[in-house]
């Protein structure tokens, strides 16, 4: 596929000039994903995706955000671009801080469908939540006619270094002698709580979970919440359980929510992290590291009286 990007723009946007045209059937342009995050060192792709567009000869946009918080890296041609059967002008200006201006037009040919129109890749600047909004927006047909466009702007989120965790409380945890104990999952150095989505997976050969109740972080945060889980009789190898809070949210650091488990047979299970979604007060998700656990399912020894024999033949048993 030609890229002609050294074209002048001049000339290639001449054949899209304003002559008084009526807007052709709209298009919505969006992010995907619409609310992005990265980490660290590592570089995040968003794509400016046009759905259901038709007929399409040009475009012009631009894509802004906070430069303070990250830092356009690399504009590529999406997959409406690449896959159209004509070679095609594509443009990229990024002068300005915080803006991407794209400019493309095919030569010979249009394209219709659903699917990419440009792809944006970022690198990190200083962490936080950048806005993704599409402006300046001119779009035409094969007749220059106005597509006309109707946008939904984005964010993307960049963490530096990730210090919020998410872990079993106690690790290891040993039931008592009545061959029960309670887990907590404790979530630490979260600075904007709102809720969260768990699944962890135990082995149910050794232990069973029996309740799920609010735990002191999320009883301490003094407005009502909301709390779930899949019911014991539902359950095969995992607990799902869902919890957020209805009309406040804030820093949290401590158990937000204990698991009742009974012993089934002695042994060790695993607590094995298969999902985790925390979320912040703007819907955005907040990165956690995890930790596994383990609970240790010792069985009791009798504690009443009885004979030396007896005692021994309990264990032979």
């Amino acid at each position: 596929m030609i890229h002609a990007r050294q074209t002048s723009r001049l000339a290639v946007l001449g054949v899209l000039i304003l002559v008084g045209v009526t807007p052709a059937l709209g298009v919505t342009l969006s992010f995907d994903p619409a609310n992005a995050t990265f980490i660290g060192d590592a570089q995040q792709t968003v794509a400016v995706m046009a759905d259901q567009i038709d007929d399409l000869l040009g475009a012009t946009l631009t894509i802004t955000y906070d430069p303070a918080v990250v830092t356009a890296a690399d504009v590529a041609p999406g997959t409406l671009i690449d896959d159209a059967p004509c070679s095609y002008f594509f443009d990229v200006t990024m002068d300005t801080p915080g803006e991407v201006r794209i400019d493309v037009a095919f030569f010979g040919c249009t394209a219709s469908g659903t699917g990419a129109l440009v792809t944006v890749t970022f690198e990190g600047a200083g962490g936080g939540t950048s806005p993704l909004v599409i402006t300046g927006t001119d779009l035409r047909d094969s007749e220059n006619e106005i597509i006309d466009v109707a946008v939904e702007d984005g964010s993307i989120t960049y963490v530096p270094e990730i210090t919020s965790a998410l872990a079993f409380t106690p690790d290891p945890a040993y039931t008592d002698e009545t061959g029960t104990v309670e887990v907590c999952l404790e979530l630490t150095d979260v600075a904007d709580f709102l809720g969260m989505s768990v699944e962890f997976g135990f082995d149910p050969m050794i232990v069973v979970p029996t309740a799920v109740t609010a735990g002191p972080a999320l009883e301490g945060f003094g407005c009502d919440y909301y709390l779930t889980w899949v019911d014991a009789g539902e359950i095969v190898d995992s607990v799902q359980i869902d919890t957020a809070l209805l009309g406040c949210s804030g820093p949290v650091d401590g158990s937000l929510v204990c698991i009742t488990f009974e012993g089934v047979d002695p042994g060790e299970s695993p607590l094995t992290w298969l999902a985790v979604d925390v979320r912040s007060s703007d819907n955005a998700p907040v990165p956690v590291n995890t930790t596994d656990g383990t609970i240790v399912y010792d069985q009791a020894i009798a504690t009443e009286t009885a004979s030396l024999s007896t005692i021994k033949s309990r264990f032979r048993d």
